[in-house]
């Protein structure tokens, strides 16, 4: 894949430390290391030259923005802020263009008839419910966050697709939704298509499958 346009849909770091809900053994792990497979994640998906890089800050990455902004310690603010600098200026050396923020108005992405975001709606509707919202008249709607492979036609005027791009982390150790009967939907996947100034567009979904990635080259 020679791609002109590379967008990533957020949460590229876990930075569960920081979680809401998160427990003591949590509480002390160090973003260390977190940060650094971040780091090398990323300068692989966007060593591409030339092409349009744009990164959508997920729910995950927030977490550093609400730490930053209500954390009753100082120390902690001041780490939090000094990590979203070392994240978005990291980004921008590998090229990236626009670092979009975890907002449900300000953090989509347009090109052509298509529409970028994370995800702002966590149910088991979400795909449909966000491309009623988002969809472009005869467009599509390309969302992370809810890690399910899915494509969903919207009854719409004119029509618009949701596609949930899934996800691309280790499912089975996601211990955290051991309990979840929504993981048994979760699919390691991510988009990638086409799209002219015509209007004209397709999005196909790659699926890992028993350890091998499926997907169809289109000329």
């Amino acid at each position: 894949f020679k791609p002109d346009d590379i967008i990533f849909g957020g949460d590229g770091l876990d930075i569960r430390s920081l979680r809401g809900k998160a427990h003591a053994q949590e509480q002390n792990e160090s973003l260390k290391d977190d940060m650094e497979a971040f780091k090398r994640f990323m300068g692989k998906l966007f060593k591409r030259k030339g092409a349009n890089k744009v990164y959508l800050w997920g729910n995950h990455e927030d977490r550093l923005n609400v730490a930053m902004e209500t954390s009753g310690s100082a120390i902690v603010r001041d780490y939090a802020e000094g990590l979203i600098d070392e994240i978005q200026n990291f980004l921008r050396k590998l090229g990236v263009r626009k670092i979009l923020p975890f907002d449900a108005d300000e953090g989509v992405y347009e090109l052509g008839p298509l529409r970028f975001i994370h995800g702002y709606v966590h149910n088991v509707n979400s795909t449909r419910q966000q491309a009623l919202h988002y969809g472009k008249e005869g467009g599509a709607v390309l969302m992370g966050d809810s890690h399910r492979l899915e494509q969903i036609n919207i009854s719409k005027y004119k029509g618009a697709v949701g596609f949930s791009c899934g996800c691309l982390q280790s499912i089975p150790k996601a211990k955290y939704a051991k309990r979840r009967l929504g993981r048994s939907a979760w699919a390691n996947g991510w988009a990638y298509g086409y799209y002219t100034p015509k209007g004209e567009w397709k999005v196909w979904l790659a699926h890992r499958v028993n350890g091998r990635w499926c997907y169809t080259l289109q000329s």
